[in-house]
């Protein structure tokens, strides 16, 4: 088999202990506020990616809801060269694209620079409402060519709150500094006496096993491990979640780690992140009539089946009594409609819509409109062709044994239970990390379970194993 290029040399450089003396562009080593652009105001993102690896081209797709107005677009690439000079020159479906340099030349081999590249494509007009196909070619970095992605800043209602970041910020742990760690970034927005949703949106390059993101609100750390499938570490990826914001949180933290974001030994990634963007929904005011949120995810799938029907659900609220008219619009053309009575005693209502869907993906929107004409919109995709729901997976409590003679304890066989739409449950391959029978010391180990579809669809989830002294209590 082949050996990755790009591994190859960043373990070359691990033996070499090197040290590195970064020049800066925009935040070479840290990610910082975008340099040389103004973004424009949105309501959303929509990101895209495709890894190159050896490649000079390849496909980007970006799908942007069907009502909404494209603001602005923006193209990053990255790759490693033998000396400084890296490769500000793309071309997207034919056309020949210009970048400026957002983060790099850093150096992390004897020879071998990492540059990233920033380029509004906006007036280019090859991204509109729908599912988008951007052909990818003429990168040509001396050594690698790690990928490129799209960012789409699009508009609908209401706006959100954008905090975004660039640059080239590269990890692999047990390199010297600052080529161990990446560099958090916090995302400061204003406060609401309203819980809030947000969608935390990244381009990573990425190859190896063990990877994190680490995200901190309100004080809580949620340690998400290797949340990139594997099939999508191909040198770059596009990663989106959904962040939830308590009342009067005005913060969000996150960092990428190379490892599992713990102390203990793993496999680690060699990884950068190239863009770190949040977008903060802002609550309408109590006066400005109803809303809609939705209670179904926002992407569902079929299974593959166009037959079967999908139930979309919704909440309804006004803040005075009134009656509702509930749209459900599937392609720009309204296809069911509720209606809601809202009382002073219930302001708020349970919709439900099902149906059944055609060939492909379908943008869907749920509009609710009060008596006076206000209205408020919620949105999602259905996927009548694939199998795009990753299974649920919850782990088990934390499990303890106590030591034997010899100072250790094998890790048995944890439990974890797992579901998915479409596979069967016996169906589901999972795994647990380290595997059983492994050996641990006196203390506490993290054990990561994964669990994999049919279609390849992934989510993984932790628990820890604590090795008690023996002295201390007897044996389980």
């Amino acid at each position: 088999m082949k050996a990755n290029p790009f591994i190859v040399f960043l373990i070359t450089a691990l033996f070499l202990h090197l040290t590195v003396a970064p020049a800066r562009a925009n935040g070479t080593e840290t990610l910082g506020a975008p340099l040389g652009i103004t973004l424009s105001p949105g309501s959303g993102l929509a990101i895209g990616s495709v890894g190159l690896e050896d490649n000079p081209s390849g496909r980007i797709t970006v799908t942007v809801p069907a009502a909404a107005t494209v603001q602005q677009v923006l193209l990053y690439w990255q790759g490693i060269s033998v000396g400084t000079a890296g490769d500000n020159a793309i071309r997207v479906n034919g056309r020949l694209v210009t970048g400026s340099l957002v983060g790099g030349p850093t150096l992390v081999g004897t020879r071998m620079y990492v540059n990233s590249y920033r380029a509004n494509i906006t007036a280019l007009n090859m991204v509109a409402p729908g599912v988008n196909q951007l052909e990818i070619s003429d990168l040509a970095f001396t050594d690698h060519n790690a990928g490129a992605g799209v960012v789409v800043i699009y508009d609908s209602s209401p706006r959100c709150v954008l905090r975004f970041f660039d640059g080239n910020d590269f990890a692999l742990r047990g390199l010297a500094s600052p080529l161990q760690a990446t560099v958090g970034r916090t995302f400061t927005f204003p406060s609401s006496s309203q819980a809030r949703q947000a969608t935390l949106s990244l381009l990573t390059g990425i190859s190896g096993d063990d990877h994190s993101l680490i995200i901190v609100v309100n004080g809580i750390t949620n340690n998400l491990v290797n949340p990139i499938p594997a099939g999508n570490r191909a040198g770059f990826a596009a990663l989106q979640l959904p962040v939830q914001v308590p009342a009067g949180v005005s913060s969000v933290s996150v960092r990428l780690a190379s490892g599992d974001g713990t102390d203990h030994p793993q496999s680690p990634a060699a990884l950068s992140w190239v863009l770190a963007a949040l977008c903060v929904a802002q609550p309408l005011p109590a006066s400005a009539g109803p809303q809609i949120v939705l209670v179904s995810p926002s992407a569902i799938d079929t299974c593959g089946s166009r037959d079967r029907k999908v139930t979309i659900q919704a909440r309804v609220s006004d803040p005075t009594p009134d009656t509702l008219r509930v749209d459900l619009e599937v392609n720009s053309v309204i296809v069911q409609t509720r209606t809601v009575l809202l009382t002073a005693a219930s302001t708020n209502a349970l919709v439900t819509f099902s149906r059944s869907f055609p060939a492909g993906i379908s943008h869907v929107r749920l509009i609710v409109t009060d008596s006076s004409g206000l209205e408020d919109v919620a949105t999602l995709t259905v996927d009548s062709e694939h199998d795009i729901t990753p299974p649920v997976l919850i782990c088990a409590g934390t499990r303890s044994k106590t030591a034997n003679p010899h100072g250790w304890a094998t890790l048995p066989h944890l439990s974890a239970h797992a579901y998915d739409n479409c596979t069967p449950k016996d169906e589901l391959t999972v795994v647990q990390s380290p595997h059983p029978g492994t050996k641990f010391s006196v203390g506490t180990h993290p054990v990561t379970f994964t669990v994999t579809d049919r279609a390849g669809n992934q989510s993984t989830c932790q628990t820890t194993f604590t090795v008690r002294p023996r002295h201390k209590e007897k044996e389980d």
